[in-house]
């Protein structure tokens, strides 16, 4: 009888133990579910936003872009050809 009563107490604490691992891997799906859920909605509210951009807008900001792009090339070809030795 005692033995029984002892490997009833162990087998408690077993099942203590797995609720408490069961538990928080829930409360990790909960996390990953909610982290999930807020990303969805920020793809979605994005695709939304391209789906709806105006056109005119879309290619003056490409115009630009592409103006701020070619300054940047035109800078780094004239910054390749400066010497130190040139100015000394």
């Amino acid at each position: 009888m005692r033995s029984a009563g002892e490997t009833l107490m162990g087998s408690q604490a077993g099942m203590a133990d797995l609720q408490a691992r069961v538990g928080t891997v829930e409360a990790r799906i909960e996390d990953a579910n909610l982290s999930n859920s807020s990303m969805t909605y920020a793809f979605e509210t994005a695709k939304s936003e391209i789906i709806s951009s105006d056109p005119y807008k879309a290619a003056s900001l490409l115009t630009q872009t592409e103006t701020q792009l070619e300054l940047v090339y035109t800078l780094t070809a004239h910054m390749s050809r400066l010497s130190l030795s040139d100015y000394i």
